[in-house]
């Protein structure tokens, strides 16, 4: 991947995550802050507005970010926002709801927005020198875990990042969200694999993965030539980024 490309996605990374400091240096090294992600169409502005990072949110737009920037689904920022004061920096109409995706599968990441409106992570000015706060572990990262997937020899190198509460870690809850997030059929899934070569067969299997493990969803060979670009190689791309 282009390194410009990582660093857009590092930056909407960051800015969903409430990473203030990398936001920071990303943009310094010249990161475009209005890189839309590929797919959804999502920027940096629509990650933090939704995570309710509202130092964030402010600290982009200052550094040039476009409110009116539209999604795939037709959404601005303010739109995706979750939090009364995000959508106040961004000046939303206060009286306003939120829409909701238009997706005809709604993503996890929509469907279950954070319980804690307050930034999980941040950093503050002291003596003309930028510290760093410590993360938070919010109760959305103890009920939830986090995994990023693929389809395997797809098109695309890109990890999603998808959600299974930690009430539901079964493999039959494994197979139907990756089919959800991805546009499968699960008639169409040969087997999903926990990167780089383990099979994943039942409910002890998901319940062992840790957060962020990189999963691959291998699925018949005419199902992969729908996917555009034909990667070869699900050794060569391991350390791409999720979808930002």
């Amino acid at each position: 991947m282009e390194r410009h490309k990582v660093l857009e996605d590092s930056l909407r990374k960051a800015a969903c995550e409430g990473d203030l400091d990398l936001v920071i240096e990303l943009i310094l090294k010249g990161t475009n802050v209005n890189a839309r992600q590929i797919i959804n169409g999502w920027t940096p502005l629509h990650w933090a507005a939704k995570r309710g990072r509202a130092e964030i949110v402010r600290y982009l737009l200052e550094k040039g970010a476009d409110p009116n920037i539209l999604t795939e689904n037709g959404e601005t920022a303010a739109n995706l926002a979750t939090t009364s004061e995000v959508r106040k920096v961004l000046g939303a109409d206060m009286n306003g709801v939120p829409t909701e995706s238009a997706l005809p599968i709604t993503p996890n990441y929509i469907k279950n927005p954070p319980l804690n409106s307050k930034d999980d992570f941040g950093s503050h000015w002291t003596n003309g020198s930028l510290h760093r706060r410590q993360p938070q572990q919010s109760a959305e990262s103890i009920d939830e875990l986090v995994l990023k997937v693929r389809v395997a020899n797809g098109g695309d190198p890109d990890f999603i990042e998808i959600e299974l509460p930690r009430n539901e870690l079964t493999y039959y809850s494994l197979l139907r969200v990756c089919c959800e997030e991805l546009g499968l059929n699960a008639s169409q899934v040969i087997r999903i694999r926990k990167l780089p070569n383990t099979m994943l067969r039942k409910d002890k299997d998901v319940q062992r993965l840790c957060q962020m493990q990189e999963i691959e969803v291998v699925v018949t060979p005419s199902s992969a030539k729908h996917q555009p670009n034909g990667y070869k190689s699900i050794q060569l791309y391991k350390n791409q980024t999720i979808l930002y």
